[in-house]
């Protein structure tokens, strides 16, 4: 929506949807037999979660006009974890508070969704490199022509050779409609000391999933599904 009505539709059109859910939301929860403790916990989660997805968006939209070299890998790491992260954390959230009054377990689960959405959220602003659409599911180098801040373009030009971040700033100067410019903007980002960085936080993020749930008894296998979900497996 950002892209293909402007920013100031797409804020308006978000609320609507956010509306509609919390109205499906409150439908869903009056069927249900539970408590007025979890009816309360439940919407004060989804309360939470949606500040903190439209702050987020808010400084995704700050960060599209600053400054390549003012942005920081920890900046693209806190809009992911505003964003996808705490989305997905919610879904995990909301589904163990259906099933359980346990406050560990609902935190814990909540932290498996949060790690799943950072690993989710790394792969998809990955894979918008990749030319096919057939094999990504999307159009690929939205994010790139759009400027956006996402964790490649960041991380890759931080960590880039002093000579390289001059001439990635230049690369996305020029015409990004082009398939060369984006092959050239590729290979200049993805170099082993980004590939290294990104395959950190993949690493780190997995580690915790299995972290969490070893202490909820899950077996080695649903961790292994979690990543082959989130396309991290290989990695």
């Amino acid at each position: 929506l950002h892209v293909t009505e402007g920013t100031m539709r797409a804020a308006y059109l978000a609320e609507v949807l956010y509306g509609a859910a919390q109205n499906q939301l409150a439908t869903f929860l009056a069927s249900l037999p539970i408590s007025a403790t979890t009816v309360i916990a439940v919407v004060s989660n989804w309360a939470r979660t949606h500040t903190s997805v439209n702050m987020a968006q808010y400084r995704d939209l700050w960060l599209e006009d600053s400054e390549l070299e003012t942005v920081t890998p920890d900046d693209a790491l806190r809009l992911i974890d505003g964003t996808t992260a705490v989305e997905i954390a919610d879904c995990f959230r909301l589904g163990t508070l259906a099933a359980t009054d346990d406050q560990e377990r609902i935190d814990a689960l909540s932290r498996v969704g949060r790690a799943l959405g950072i690993l989710m959220q790394i792969r998809d602003d990955c894979i918008d490199f990749i030319e096919s659409p057939q094999e990504i599911s999307k159009q690929p180098f939205l994010d790139v022509a759009n400027r956006r801040k996402k964790m490649p373009v960041v991380v890759g030009y931080h960590l880039a050779e002093p000579s390289d971040r001059a001439e990635i700033l230049s690369v996305l100067n020029e015409d990004l409609a082009l398939p060369e410019t984006i092959l050239r903007l590729r290979k200049l980002l993805f170099h082993p000391a980004a590939n290294a960085y990104l395959a950190g936080l993949v690493r780190h993020n997995l580690d915790l999933i299995r972290v969490e749930l070893s202490r909820a008894d899950w077996t080695p296998a649903a961790v292994a599904r979690l990543a082959r979900f989130a396309g991290t497996d290989g990695l």
